[in-house]
């Protein structure tokens, strides 16, 4: 699965785009208390691309908890 793909399927979980900081924040929350994992509002950001000049790679940990959270084992 593609980066795009997944971020495509949070956002269909999620209900809408994450477009603005709360967003993040709720995604945030809905992830800890789905996966039992908490991602920050930073880190997601980072991974959406709301973060201008943030060359970070994403860490494998990150794309699983996303996964699980759309219903597959991991990334």
């Amino acid at each position: 699965m593609k980066k795009a793909i997944l971020k495509q399927e949070v956002e269909r979980t999620f209900g809408r785009q994450l477009t603005e900081t709360r967003d993040f924040e709720q995604l945030s929350h809905l992830l800890l208390s789905h996966t039992r994992e908490r991602l920050s509002p930073t880190t997601l950001k980072r991974l959406w691309g709301y973060l201008k000049n943030e060359d970070v790679q994403t860490r494998p940990h990150t794309l699983d908890v996303l996964a699980r959270l759309v219903g597959y084992t991991g990334y």
